[in-house]
């Protein structure tokens, strides 16, 4: 009796440890939606380098020769940039960017080689941002890392066409494309991890801010982005058991109040995220 008891309890065991694996990778699959909602907004964070960062350094172009740094290049903090006008009326950019300290809990550095062309109110290019009205913005291609106490990221292309037109006297709208994929690694508890290999395209519908300083559209965005998240993720628990899964999820990104703070709002698969415009972090 003592045998057949201790065999049934080891059998019990052995189900409750299955059961617990289980229940691991279950609860890693119903992360897959904030992992989506995560890389969306660290895509769209002004201090990130993302679509925000691009069109806000711009907007702040269209105002005054104070928004525009020495070399001609309108101010990014952390950035650097070489540039050289072609007969075509279109400027060639680099840029290459440090933000925060790679030991630290927060850093990203970006590169973007880019063009700009600067438009009259006829349509016509001209050299200086100084009296135009729209600025045409293609990303050529992009790099870059993101490290946070969350997740670490490599944005491994990019590319992106923008325009950024002047609405009136203080504000400047932004449309157009903005592509990247890059692997985000995700920190769950003790050795869990989600490897996030993802592709996003974005449609910027009327994104709106301030004309001037960029770190003000951060509470003063407006506008639609809408757009399709693709991704394998590639889930692993402490016990070293792995699943690969496929996601695809169409998502919307609206910036409002909640409560002193403007945020972003992320609706994905039927739930809702809020995070902050300038880290790109959820709140």
């Amino acid at each position: 009796m003592t045998s057949r008891f201790l065999t049934a309890a080891a059998a019990l065991a052995l189900l409750l440890t299955g059961c617990d694996a289980a229940t691991d990778l279950d609860a890693l699959a119903s992360e897959d939606v904030e992992d989506a909602a995560a890389a969306i907004a660290e895509s769209v964070a002004l201090d990130a380098g993302g679509a925000l960062d691009d069109a806000a350094s711009m907007a702040a172009a269209l105002t005054t020769d104070a928004a525009v740094s020495g070399d001609g290049v309108p101010n990014r903090p952390g950035c650097q940039g070489d540039r050289v006008y072609t007969d075509a009326g279109t400027w060639l950019v680099s840029i290459s960017c440090e933000r925060g300290n790679p030991d630290g809990l927060f850093y990203h550095s970006f590169a973007r080689e880019t063009t700009w062309r600067f438009l009259d109110a006829e349509g016509t290019p001209q050299e200086t941002p100084f009296g135009a009205t729209t600025i045409e913005h293609d990303v050529i291609s992009g790099t870059g890392t993101h490290l946070t106490p969350r997740f670490s990221s490599e944005l491994e292309s990019l590319t992106s066409d923008l325009t950024i037109r002047a609405v009136s006297d203080d504000l400047a709208s932004v449309d157009g494309t903005y592509e990247r994929d890059g692997v985000h690694a995700v920190y769950g508890r003790g050795d869990a991890e989600r490897e996030v290999d993802y592709a996003l395209s974005l449609d910027l519908d009327e994104v709106t801010g301030p004309r001037g300083r960029r770190d003000r559209w951060a509470g003063a965005v407006s506008g639609t982005i809408t757009g399709l998240y693709t991704a394998t993720v590639t889930a692993s628990t402490p016990g070293g058991e792995t699943r690969t899964r496929e996601v695809e999820r169409e998502f919307t990104i609206t910036f409002t109040d909640a409560g002193a703070q403007r945020v972003a709002r992320v609706t994905i698969d039927g739930q809702t995220f809020d995070a902050d415009p300038a880290s790109g972090e959820l709140l």
